[in-house]
């Protein structure tokens, strides 16, 4: 009958595209996580160790941000275009994985922006692997540079052969703080410093310890505009949101959060938490090589 004869084809097609997807990214999810390929100190961590961390972030972020151009808002923007930003960002990756011994794919990948980023952007999502094409997709609307870069490599990191969103974001960021680039160096090192940041502020507070006051340093108000100008643009996203909620009674943002949780958990994920890279690995991190070439 027809509607057997549909719901057969119907299955045919998802199953090929199950079995595509399971070759082309899924398979990815049981990979050795990358701090293990990295052979990261496993030392009980102080709250020293955790200090001498923040410092590190903390020194590259100013110091990556004092070279940006500015504009008439003094807010930083990125160096290069995204044709030339996403041909770095492969290089940069293939460089980082051969001196740090984490097995990414060495292929070349294509990044392409998102023509409808605006309406992308409702679901803040902001960059997006098709395992059926094999191609990167990245939300342009507001190419903010304290998180642009990091999408940008985190995206290719699941091209090149990751399927872990930790995995992804633990890569993404690292690479960036290695970079020639001070663009994609000051996306890496704010985002580990803030990480960094307030776990030590809650050690501090739970044993009477005191956190370097970095937050309140004049070298800081560069950073704080840039900040700002990301806050402004997704705050209108959120407004822009709610008032669709209003009319048709749907939220976007929390349905694609709901959607993404379940995908993650499927693949045996834990959610949408699985983006949050642990604290202890930057730190390791930086015991392991970066504290090593500072001492």
């Amino acid at each position: 009958t027809y509607l057997y004869k549909s719901f057969r084809n119907l299955f045919v097609l998802i199953l090929i595209g199950a079995i595509i997807f399971q070759a082309m990214h899924g398979f990815n999810y049981k990979r050795t996580h990358v701090t293990k390929a990295m052979t990261l100190t496993e030392e009980e961590l102080t709250f020293e160790d955790y200090c001498a961390a923040l410092k590190w972030a903390y020194m590259g972020m100013i110091e990556a941000r004092s070279h940006l151009g500015e504009d008439y808002n003094g807010v930083a923007h990125m160096d290069e275009s995204f044709e030339n930003s996403a041909l770095y960002a492969c290089s940069l990756l293939d460089a980082f994985s051969e001196e740090y011994n984490v097995p990414l794919s060495e292929n070349y990948v294509r990044a392409k922006p998102v023509s409808m980023s605006h309406y992308w952007s409702y679901t803040h999502i902001v960059g997006m692997y098709d395992p059926f094409l094999a191609e990167v997709n990245v939300n342009t609307d507001y190419m903010s540079i304290n998180e642009f870069p990091i999408t940008l490599c985190h995206e290719l990191c699941h091209a090149k052969g990751y399927a872990s969103e930790t995995d992804c974001n633990t890569l993404a960021t690292l690479a960036c703080c290695s970079a020639s680039r001070a663009d994609f160096r000051y996306a890496g090192y704010y985002e580990i410093f803030w990480n960094l940041y307030y776990v030590a502020d809650d050690i501090a507070e739970a044993t009477g310890e005191v956190v370097p006051e970095f937050p309140v340093t004049s070298e800081m108000t560069p950073v704080y505009r840039d900040m700002r100008a990301s806050h402004i643009y997704w705050r209108q996203i959120d407004n822009e949101v709610d008032r669709i909620k209003e009319i048709f009674g749907i939220d976007i943002t929390e349905a694609s959060d709901v959607v993404n949780d379940t995908f993650l958990k499927t693949n045996g994920e834990s959610g949408v938490e699985s983006y949050h890279v642990p604290d202890s690995v930057y730190v390791r991190f930086y015991l392991t090589y970066a504290g090593a070439e500072d001492a």
